[in-house]
């Protein structure tokens, strides 16, 4: 056999075998779930959030690892990158730094504290979350923040009720305060105001100044009218301000609302031998909390003329009231009805509230009785609170008063509700924490454990228990960071790369010591531009990446300067100091194929060298 075909032939055996040995060393990673979420500093986590301008954003990745194959390394690498809606596009602000989880620990959670902050110069904030096995990109993951224009205290609302109440009188009526946003609000003043002489007082009464996140509180309304000969209807309003997380909320950044005061005349009835012939009943009657009940009134029409029903009033004193009528007439010597809706609100108390109704019409004649010519008919409504007393010394909490951690640990949590109620336990810090909110069902009890990180020597973890009808302190756990090092002990290395045109600044952190440093990542460089970036470096290694905006007369030399607590380590680099990325990025782009791409490459010009081999002179016999 010729040699040759022999060679050519090992030569491609060669090359199939190398092909299969990396196919079978690829890396292939299942997972059950991947989840990306945001929050703000004291907020829960989720895919999409709102904030305000200038809160800072934590980021968190919590992988399930169904299985995983093939020649994987022993650890996944994640880093986020951060983008800002233009108005257009998506522009690219920031890079978070690496971080590695053992693959074999199945359940990966990977955070980073303060990621980021956000301007209301901005409407949405994208974050791409990439997971990285040795082979590259095994996962992708998305979240949003969307921010507040109006800056943190829109987030603070108001709802009113409309009165209609009788001169001479005093009726109430139940607002709300509700804070929407993830921050605790502290009320530091209610008003409500009037300038009608008619009005003798308008108060209000509320129990406590703190209206925790995502909660409301009531505030009962209470008006008393002088007297008026005719019918008023005038104005009134109300208006909150207080301290959201610390800042200052005005009347006018919550914003006021106006209601109505509806009052009606003392004056009549006038009894005149036609309109008293109109007569109204009904009974008292009882409406369940947080339910709504009808109840039919009557009008008795004892005269020999059709009266048709005009109009029916109602005072509104406490509770919510509406009517609706089925038959527009009365016919002579019959009755008619009507229909008067309560609507209760929810409440452990029980309590009766006094109203009146009254009508007006006219006669088949022409003849027209207004609603101080009818007699008005006075009924109690008594709201009946169906719900049985909460137990609340049935709700027990039990947590350390101090732990000891080194920058990550978990807060050991035994709970006991006993109560006929749900309860919703809420974690707050500005450390952290995982979950921020743990809820339990009536008549439960669990035990379970909190994570918590913490970058500095000491901070707080509150648990506020939360169940309806029911008023507990939080409880407190001291935590202390027992990590030792030094930021002095962190080296700094940096190159300059080109990634699809964009001159970036890499930086990769050596941190030996077991603790870690939160602080903030600047650039000074002459001619050169990025925003800084907020930074937590681990133990170990970290690498973060900063776009290098282009300005005028940029130098070639630079610094970037890492400050935490108090402290700064710097480095120096060169724009100029890229040279040998080409050469990495060749490879790179391969992965840990490029290797085999030169092996390959050699191969294939082997056989061409020997197919190209120059043929023998032939001999005269051969001629």
């Amino acid at each position: 056999m010729n040699w040759k075909k022999l060679i050519n032939i090992f030569l491609v055996a060669t090359i199939l075998l190398i092909v299969a040995m990396n196919v079978s060393a690829a890396c292939w990673i299942d997972f059950y779930d991947a989840q990306a979420y945001v929050r703000t500093q004291n907020g829960s986590y989720s895919n999409e959030i709102n904030a305000s301008s200038g809160d800072y954003i934590d980021i968190k990745l919590e992988l399930d690892v169904r299985d995983y194959s093939g020649d994987c390394s022993s650890q996944l690498n994640s880093y986020s990158k951060i983008y800002r809606w233009n108005g257009s596009d998506w522009s690219y602000v920031s890079q978070t730094s690496s971080n590695y989880q053992y693959l074999s620990n199945r359940f990966i959670t990977q955070t980073w504290s303060r990621a980021f902050s956000v301007s209301n110069n901005y409407s949405e904030y994208k974050i791409i979350s990439y997971i990285q096995s040795n082979y590259g990109t095994v996962q992708e993951l998305t979240s949003y923040v969307n921010v507040s224009s109006s800056g943190n205290c829109s987030g603070i609302t108001i709802s009113t009720s409309d009165f209609t109440m009788n001169s001479n009188s005093t009726s109430s009526k139940t607002f709300r305060i509700i804070n929407n946003t993830n921050k605790r609000f502290e009320i530091n003043k209610v008003d409500v105001t009037t300038y009608n002489s008619l009005i003798n007082t308008i108060n209000s009464y509320y129990s406590g100044n703190t209206i925790y996140s995502n909660s409301s509180k009531d505030v009962e309304v209470k008006v008393s009218t002088n007297y008026t000969s005719s019918d008023k209807s005038l104005s009134a309003t109300f208006a909150v301000q207080g301290y959201l997380d610390g800042k200052y909320c005005s009347f006018y950044e919550i914003g006021q609302k106006t209601f109505s005061i509806a009052v009606r005349s003392n004056s009549g009835p006038y009894y005149d031998s036609e309109c008293s012939n109109i007569t109204i009943s009904g009974s008292d009657f009882t409406v369940d909390s947080g339910n709504t009940q009808k109840e039919t009134f009557y009008i008795k029409n004892n005269s020999s003329k059709r009266f048709e029903i005009t109009g029916v009033d109602l005072t509104s004193n406490g509770i919510d009231l509406k009517s609706s009528y089925y038959s527009q007439y009365a016919y002579p010597y019959e009755s008619s009805n009507f229909v008067i809706e309560a609507k209760a609100p929810h409440t452990s108390d029980t309590r009766n509230y006094e109203n009146t109704v009254r009508i007006k019409g006219r006669f088949s004649d022409g003849k027209t009785c207004e609603y101080n010519a009818i007699k008005e008919k006075t009924f109690k409504v008594y709201l009946n609170s169906n719900e049985v007393q909460t137990n609340c010394n049935s709700f027990v909490l039990t947590a350390p008063s101090v732990l000891n951690i080194e920058n990550f640990g978990t807060i050991p949590l035994t709970i006991t509700n006993g109560t006929n109620k749900r309860a919703d336990i809420y974690v707050e810090s500005n450390l952290d924490v995982s979950p921020t909110v743990i809820s339990l069902p009536e008549n439960s009890s669990l035990s379970r454990s909190v994570s918590v990180a913490l970058a500095y020597s000491s901070g707080e973890v509150s648990f506020r228990p939360v169940v309806e009808g029911c008023v507990y302190q939080p409880t407190r756990v001291n935590i202390y960071n027992n990590a030792t090092g030094n930021l002095s002990s962190v080296s700094i290395k940096t190159s300059v790369i080109t990634d699809n045109g964009v001159t970036k600044l890499r930086v990769e952190f050596n941190n030996p010591a077991s603790k870690m440093f939160i602080g903030t990542l600047k650039l000074n460089a002459t001619g050169w531009s990025t925003d800084d970036k907020p930074l937590t470096i681990t133990s170990g290694t970290n690498t973060v990446e900063m776009v290098l905006n282009k300005m005028s007369n940029p130098s070639n030399t630079g610094s970037v300067i890492f400050s935490s607590n108090g402290q700064e380590i710097k480095t120096d680099f060169s724009v100029n100091n890229n040279g040998s990325d080409s050469l990495v990025g060749l490879f790179g782009l391969f992965g840990t194929f490029g290797w085999i791409a030169v092996i390959l490459l050699v191969i294939v010009v082997a056989i061409v060298i020997l197919n190209k081999e120059p043929k023998r002179p032939q001999e005269n016999w051969q001629k």
